[in-house]
């Protein structure tokens, strides 16, 4: 599911245990066509350790895509649209959301009414399903035309990978004072490499 990392402070997909209701979702599938038997990979007291439920994904994630979806809409603030929801997150969380969208330039705010309003850098985040940031890293590769290093770059950030680990690389990678470049010499090394399984 899609986690918060606050180390990167980004969004990225990560492997969770599931929780109580959604194995006992998956069990109802087993007999779903005809009768069936549901088998499960761990004991019944790791079972009972499991959450109740998974936790709603507006809970556990940045607000900045949602944020800017709404303002794109023009369905009303974005404080106001989100109270609304089944499970609002926090005011807070909102506004951490709004502040780091004014960062990156992707909203103005209206000197004399206060209110936010979306950019034209804003417009095209709304489009790319990814941290707003990591979107105007690609938006910026694109127009400087170094659009290819970027993207290995951003796929690098996107994982759990919070660091790599290169001692065993050295000859490829001589230079490892940074790991996004680092990042992008192993995927073109791998990329060119007639042998890709030594990599897995």
């Amino acid at each position: 599911e899609m986690r918060y990392n606050p180390g990167s402070q980004l969004v990225s997909l990560t492997e969770v245990w599931t929780s109580k209701a959604s194995a006992n979702q998956r069990a109802g599938r087993a007999g779903r066509v005809r009768s069936g038997k549901c088998f499960r990979f761990y004991t019944k007291q790791f079972f009972d350790s499991l959450p109740e439920y998974t936790l709603p994904e507006i809970l556990r994630s940045p607000l900045e895509e949602l944020v800017l979806q709404i303002m794109n809409m023009d369905i009303g603030g974005p404080a106001y649209a989100l109270s609304m929801v089944l499970e609002p997150p926090s005011v807070k969380s909102v506004n951490a959301a709004l502040q780091n969208l004014y960062d990156i330039q992707a909203i103005t705010v209206d000197k004399n009414s206060a209110t936010p309003k979306i950019t034209a850098l804003g417009i095209h985040l709304v489009h790319l399903p990814m941290d707003c940031r990591l979107g105007k890293l690609i938006i910026i590769s694109a127009m400087l035309k170094c659009l290819d290093p970027v993207l290995s770059i951003v796929t690098f950030l996107s994982t759990d990978m919070v660091r790599l680990d290169l001692s065993s690389a050295k000859e490829f990678f001589p230079d490892q004072s940074c790991d996004f470049l680092s990042a992008v010499g192993i995927y073109n090394h791998w990329s060119n490499s007639k042998q890709k399984s030594r990599f897995c």
